[in-house]
């Protein structure tokens, strides 16, 4: 259980597969002048795959969520391509491992060294099975970092978290009653939540 915006209780649930997840890649809308943020609970700092998930996660459970992220879009890193079998087990556990299979992610059955020292053909000596590493997960999943990244925000966007892409100038001010202020600049305008 984790405390809510009112001081109470609230548990997480166990969400289920996003339906309709599909990624495009556009930056947030500018915030209108209509649009109030007084009623934001949580903001996320970064749309990758970590803070999307977890922004997912809490806009399903009922919490008003913004999530600030710099990058108008996500490049192509060496990084991320893959989620351990203990983040597949998460990802089931968070209903996000069917959308990131249907967006093209696979598993990895074993992974094999290759060097000059060794031989080429599949041996004990260069060869690692990565089904057995957890009884329930066929190996780590596997999807290219942009793609899991925007598919994951795409999700918090479908669960009703508000993304801005394209934040920057992120200040968070010091405690005051409980609270802090957070400052951001958006499409030419700065914001405070």
């Amino acid at each position: 259980p984790r405390s809510g915006e009112d001081g109470q209780s609230i548990t997480l649930p166990v969400p289920g597969p996003i339906e309709g997840v599909q990624a495009d890649g556009a930056p947030g809308d500018p915030i209108s002048e209509a649009e109030h943020l007084d009623g934001v609970g949580v903001v996320v700092a970064g749309a990758g795959i970590g803070g999307s998930a977890l922004a997912t996660v809490l806009a399903q459970a009922g919490l008003s969520v913004l999530v600030l992220e710099k990058e108008t879009e996500y490049r192509d890193r060496v990084r991320g391509e893959w989620l351990a079998p203990w983040g597949v087990v998460e990802s089931k556990r968070l209903g996000l491992y069917e959308t990131l299979l249907a967006a093209g992610g696979h598993h990895l059955s074993e992974h094999r060294t290759y060097h000059d020292s060794l031989d080429a053909a599949r041996t004990p000596l260069n060869t690692v099975d990565l089904r057995g590493l957890l009884p329930e997960v066929p190996g780590p999943l596997c999807l290219g970092h942009p793609t899991m990244c925007r598919i994951l925000s795409e999700a918090a966007g479908a669960a009703g978290a508000k993304l801005l892409r394209g934040a920057a100038g992120i200040e968070l001010g010091a405690p005051e009653r409980g609270r802090r202020e957070l400052r951001f600049e958006h499409a030419g305008s700065t914001h405070t939540v």
